[in-house]
């Protein structure tokens, strides 16, 4: 969804779901490297006007890429089987491109985000991943204004 029309339509699609309740529509999107490189910027870019939706609308860029949330916590996906047992995040899981090739090397086979991604973000521990992952706090904060958390 590279398109404001295209974007804009799925936000519509999202909001009848929400319409009448506690949140809004949450946007996620890798931050590419054709991209430009401030994911803040690029979140302002590509947000949808907020006066064409009834919901809150929340745009967070995952920098480089959305497995780079999921390396920040690489140490709670121990209990996985496809997991090692020694996996380590590492100090700064957002410094380097390509985290699927990082994580695939903590791992006993090749990453496939069809058979992987899910399962390894619900294992995510929270705390961890925002405190080392920047976008990732973005993330848990856009969460949070969007629940009506105090504060947020």
């Amino acid at each position: 969804m590279r398109k404001p029309e295209e974007l804009a339509k799925a936000v519509r699609l999202q909001e009848v779901r929400v319409k009448g309740r506690t949140g809004g529509v949450l946007i996620i999107r890798d931050g590419d490297d054709s991209d430009i490189q401030c994911p803040v910027e690029l979140a302002r870019l590509i947000a949808p006007e907020a006066e064409a939706f009834s919901v809150p609308v929340e745009v967070v860029i995952a920098y480089h890429e959305y497995e780079a949330w999921i390396l920040a916590s690489a140490d709670s996906l121990r209990s996985h089987p496809s997991v090692r047992d020694n996996a380590v995040a590492p100090a700064e899981p957002e410094a380097k491109r390509n985290a699927k090739a990082q994580l695939e090397s903590m791992m006993h086979e090749s990453y496939k985000e069809t058979l992987h991604q899910a399962k390894f973000s619900s294992m995510i521990d929270l705390a961890m991943a925002s405190e080392k992952s920047r976008s990732f706090r973005r993330m848990m904060h856009a969460v949070e204004k969007l629940i009506g958390l105090p504060g947020s």
